[in-house]
């Protein structure tokens, strides 16, 4: 009897020991998809800093190409006024200088962005578009003041 007993105790010791030893040693094949996992994601992260980078660079473009606008616009207003009185021009001359100083603190803004975070760079893009959404409609306006 006691000899029965020992033999399935002895394999079953066998057996936990086998369990034990594989369960803490990784195999080759779980090393090798960890660092192809790992790979992955490396490329991903470059994928997506590479199109951050592209995003950023053609909203620049962008931005930059619609404050030149605002530039020759603030240049043809300068032109309008020269025939007009002085006084009105005296105050035309304060709005448009106040357009164009919005328009420099644009720029210097678009210049002096780094990209840190998606969440960032959003909130970013949302409030340059809403300040060159204003600073379009402050020009439509002078505009039609200049019309009156």
């Amino acid at each position: 009897m006691k000899k029965k007993m020992t033999i399935p105790t002895v394999l079953l010791a066998l057996a936990s020991v086998g369990l034990t030893l594989s369960c803490n040693n990784p195999s080759d094949e779980s090393v090798k998809d960890a660092r192809e996992d790992v790979q992955e994601e490396r490329q991903d992260v470059k994928e997506a800093v590479k199109d951050a980078n592209e995003e950023l660079a053609e909203f620049r473009r962008d931005a930059e190409k619609k404050m030149q606008d605002n530039d020759n616009k603030i240049a043809e207003l300068k032109n309008k006024m020269a025939g007009a009185d002085a006084k009105a021009r005296d105050n035309y001359n304060e709005k448009i200088a106040k357009l164009e100083a919005k328009n420099n603190e644009l720029k210097q803004k678009l210049q002096n962005y780094k990209h840190d975070s998606d969440s960032g760079w959003q909130e970013f893009k949302r409030e340059f578009n809403h300040d060159m959404d204003e600073l379009g409609r402050a020009f439509e306006d002078l505009g039609h003041d200049n019309v009156k």
